[in-house]
């Protein structure tokens, strides 16, 4: 977070000189500080706050993702996945809100809690993996956390949601999703609600 506030003071201070000809006062300090309590005030704390709300609302035991799993193979299972979509988009976009300034903990470890909820940096979502860990979630002592990035976060969330194409993506030697696409397809969607609210 120091390394943070010393690069945007130094920006805030060329930006603020720039607009009156290189010159200083001794206000600037005030300015500064209370421009970045502004800052943290008003749109870094809401923000984070958002996105820790909005995650509350997609996930738990009262969270979107668990209504709509236990929804499936019934009248509402359809409104249920609706606003489990919709929980979800609400997660991304506060997650995306806070992309705008990232430090402290979400950078630490080499970026893992950044990597955890959204792995974008590490390129597309691995659609094997996820169809696999669906199935291995299934078995006693499946660990997520073993899981590559590209296999969890908002993009498996997404992948297990919004695709409508049950078939696994696979080759054929991958041994977990071998007799995937012969399962019922109501089995085939609870197993992916049940990664998804694992995730």
């Amino acid at each position: 977070m120091k390394k943070f506030i010393a690069v945007f003071s130094l920006v805030l201070l060329n930006l603020s000189t720039q607009g009156c000809g290189g010159s200083s006062s001794a206000t600037e300090p005030t300015e500064l500080k209370s421009l970045y309590e502004d800052l943290a005030d008003n749109v870094i704390l809401p923000n984070y706050r958002s996105a820790v709300t909005a995650a509350e609302a997609l996930s738990g035991n009262a969270g979107a993702i668990q209504q709509y799993c236990d929804a499936i193979g019934t009248a509402s299972e359809d409104t249920q996945r609706d606003l489990a979509q919709s929980a979800w988009m609400s997660a991304m976009v506060a997650w995306q809100r806070t992309e705008l300034h990232k430090f402290g903990p979400v950078l630490a470890n080499s970026e893992s809690l950044q990597n955890r909820v959204l792995s974008y940096v590490q390129g597309a979502i691995d659609s094997c993996g996820v169809d696999a860990s669906v199935v291995s979630a299934q078995t006693v002592g499946f660990d997520l956390a073993t899981k590559s990035s590209n296999q969890k976060g908002l993009g498996s969330i997404e992948y297990t949601l919004f695709n409508t194409d049950l078939t696994h993506t696979c080759p054929a030697q991958i041994t977990q999703t071998s007799d995937w696409d012969a399962r019922p397809e109501q089995e085939r969607k609870e197993w992916r609600c049940d990664f998804a609210r694992l995730v």
